[in-house]
């Protein structure tokens, strides 16, 4: 195991270290106890075994540390245990660094994937290690508190088997900050092919994988879309990934509630299609992927009206445009998942537990339960879907829905 720094500034702890480390640690994390109403789990741990035990990769000097990386390890992960930066330290980004740094230590090591687990009233820490590609893999409850376990697959030595399938393609991915769309773009990028990812909070997108291009879009602005279209130029493969699930029947949905999901989830369509196919047509190649859903023309949903018309639409529109340029080198095709898990599950969870004012872990367990499979997706188990279709491994394929939703459609 080399002992090659992961980062600029950092060194390996040593014994020595134990009293700084400590004190590191308790001032770094002492704020969440009030928002966890327990106390943190690295202030619960003797830290002789954690030096024992744990990589531990240290910035700042020995009489005044800045931050701390502690890490574990495992046969098929590395485990990010701690990321802790002292209070003079904060806003400086070095926490941001020293995550990038256990992602790179991961690579040297072999491993392809990174988890960690923080506290789930701790949504700013939640949302901060979301828009670093980190997504919500499980929840756990302990008896004190629950912990939420989140995972990024990353492109190192882990990822040697992937065959480039996507190398020399260029792909557009919309709302490509999270869930679905954050994963596509990883994967795009891992099998070679240039990412233009996009989304209306461009903060979002910081952590893909390096060489993504980066460009903030809002797909209700005809302007915004057609102005990226002529800057970027001609592309391969568009993923339109950008939606909203609004909840309700034909009896409470308004006006403006049909206007504004018909907006996100099929003009947005309408927009990049009409901006990029041109380019694509030039090309005489191309494939676009349009995530629709299993609620809608596949299966009926409860309260799930406008929303359901809205992904029955993405698939009319999907069919149509595979069939007037079939024999122009164009390939159309839809996805539609299952429920997966995600930040904007996570609020929408939130939103249910308030209306029907029941807990949050009963909101979510509802949205379990209506699972053939008894789990909620994965972003990952839709976005190898969308590296399929991207590829030339589809290329007999156009005009499909593609179902990957755990049996719901059963």
């Amino acid at each position: 195991m080399t002992d090659e720094p992961p980062g600029p500034g950092l060194r390996r702890a040593a014994a020595s270290d134990r009293a700084p480390l400590e004190a590191l640690q308790h001032v770094a994390y002492a704020a969440n106890r009030a928002l966890l109403g327990a106390e943190p789990l690295p202030l619960t741990v003797d830290y002789g075994e954690i030096l024992r035990d744990y990589e531990i990769w240290l910035a700042g000097t020995a009489k005044r540390l800045d931050g701390a990386l502690i890490l574990l390890a495992r046969p098929g992960d590395l485990l990010v245990w701690s990321v802790a930066v002292a209070p003079h330290a904060q806003g400086s980004g070095l926490g941001g660094a020293l995550l990038a740094a256990a992602e790179r230590r991961a690579e040297t090591l072999g491993r392809d994937t990174v988890r960690l687990y923080t506290g789930a009233r701790l949504k700013e820490r939640v949302a901060w290690y979301t828009r670093r590609g980190y997504a919500i893999e499980r929840r756990e409850k302990l008896p004190d508190r629950m912990m939420v376990h989140m995972v990024k697959s990353i492109a190192g030595k882990g990822r040697d088997t992937m065959a480039g399938r996507l190398k020399g393609k260029v792909a557009l991915v919309t709302a490509a900050g999270q869930g679905i769309g954050r994963k596509s773009a990883e994967f795009f990028a891992q099998e070679g092919a240039k990412v233009i990812a996009t989304d209306i909070d461009v903060s979002k997108l910081e952590g893909l994988p390096r060489g993504t291009i980066k460009r903030k879009l809002d797909v209700r602005s005809n302007r915004a879309v057609e102005a990226l279209a002529e800057k970027i130029g001609p592309i391969d493969i568009l993923l339109n990934a950008a939606g909203f699930v609004h909840h309700g029947t034909v009896l409470t949905t308004s006006d403006a509630d049909w206007a504004f999901s018909f907006d996100v989830n099929v003009q947005s369509m309408h927009r990049t299609i009409k901006a990029f196919l041109p380019g694509m047509l030039e090309k005489g190649a191309g494939s676009i992927i349009n995530v629709a859903s299993g609620a809608g023309s596949v299966r009926g949903i409860p309260n799930r009206y406008v929303y359901g018309a809205t992904k029955a639409a993405v698939i009319g529109l999907t069919k149509a445009v595979a069939a007037d340029y079939i024999r122009q080198g164009i390939r159309a095709n839809a996805i539609c998942p299952g429920t997966i898990e995600s930040p904007s599950l996570d609020q929408r969870i939130l939103d249910v537990a308030k209306t029907q004012k029941i807990t949050e872990q009963a909101a979510r367990q509802a949205f379990i339960d209506r699972q053939a499979m008894g789990r909620l997706g994965k972003p990952e188990e839709i976005a190898w879907l969308a590296v399929y279709l991207a590829s030339d491994e589809s290329s007999y394929t156009t005009g499909q829905i593609h179902l990957a939703d755990g049996g719901f459609a059963l």
